[in-house]
């Protein structure tokens, strides 16, 4: 939940007011969005290799 709320800000303050006293610029959506498939990618794959590391050791 934490982290949740701490990558919400992340991504929420360059479009607020105060990104603009920082000198943040907001990147494009489709920036954020690529981002976020190639995490949840990557969240994937780490689960399915351990799925299959796990399922093998145990024999």
């Amino acid at each position: 939940m934490a982290t949740g709320f701490v990558v919400a800000a992340t991504v929420l303050v360059p479009y607020s007011p105060l990104g603009g006293l920082f000198g943040l610029t907001p990147v494009p959506v489709s920036f954020l969005l690529s981002m976020g498939l190639l995490v949840g990618l990557y969240v994937m794959g780490a689960e399915l290799t351990k799925k299959v590391f796990y399922h093998r050791a145990a024999l």
